[in-house]
């Protein structure tokens, strides 16, 4: 559904442009306005990442832990911008368009490895930097419907533990014995469209939503553990197993949201 999603964005983001270049071969004397302002949105973001773990078998006995794990969290996130454009006759607008968002959003997952040892996988997500592009078109004197498109960069963090749990007691036992974290830095690519209302002379409130998708990030990684072996005598014993596991991390996310911003025109 996503490629389909972002081959219907691409293609009308590529309308967009190809109308305004076609529009701006036009007489030297259509007027041309510049715009510079800064803006500060409320957003309500939905945060999505896919783990797929996928740890080596060394002894079939013991099973395959690998497992599928999706993380999924809402948070509101404040994100302040700076943007630079140009009117062409007051009715075709290109600019661009920089804001970071500070999200820290956070979700942590349990997952069953074998007898009394699980993975525990937690993801931390920071904030990011959009550097959009921005092509709009204006009906009327106040109101601009407008396309963003452009690289994403993200500041995320995912951990993964290997920790013990006595089911015998009634509390909560645990004993870490493998606890590895990596911290991400991608870049994805962004689509967002919206409409801006224009108040007074320099301020604008506007609505818009974006969508983010990122690269898959592959982890390597160490775990280690004590496998219950139950002896010919029927005697138990307990053998050291570690092996090594590919993580595949990979993030999207997307965000809607209202939008204040003030511009000074010249």
């Amino acid at each position: 559904m996503n490629k389909h999603v972002l081959t219907i964005f691409a293609f009308l983001l590529l309308c967009i442009s190809c109308g305004y270049a076609q529009n701006t071969v036009m007489p030297s004397g259509r007027p041309i306005t510049y715009r510079i302002g800064v803006g500060f949105a409320g957003e309500y973001a939905s945060i999505d990442v896919d783990v797929k773990n996928k740890p080596d078998v060394l002894f079939p006995e013991d099973g395959d832990f690998s497992t599928n794990v999706h993380h999924s969290c809402r948070k509101f996130q404040i994100s302040p911008s700076i943007e630079l454009g140009t009117f062409l006759h007051d009715t075709y607008y290109l600019g661009f368009s920089l804001s970071k968002s500070y999200t820290n959003a956070r979700s942590s997952m349990k997952v069953p490895m074998t007898n009394n040892y699980n993975f525990e996988h937690t993801f931390n997500f920071q904030n990011y930097v959009n550097a959009f592009f921005k092509v709009g078109y204006k009906p009327t004197s106040n109101i601009m419907f407008f396309g963003l498109f452009g690289p994403s960069f993200a500041n995320w963090s995912h951990k993964t533990k290997v920790f013990y749990y006595n089911k015998a007691y009634s509390v909560d036992s645990t004993a870490d014995l493998k606890n590895f974290e990596s911290h991400i830095k991608t870049t994805g690519l962004g689509l967002g469209a919206g409409v801006e209302y224009r108040v007074s002379k320099n301020a604008i409130v506007s609505f818009q939503y974006g969508m983010h998708l990122h690269r898959t990030k592959t982890i390597n990684y160490d775990y280690t553990y004590d496998q219950l072996i139950i002896e010919d005598d029927g005697f138990p014993n307990y053998a050291e197993r570690n092996g090594g596991v590919q993580k595949k991390v990979r993030l999207s996310h997307s965000s809607i949201g209202l939008k204040f911003s003030y511009f000074f025109s010249f």
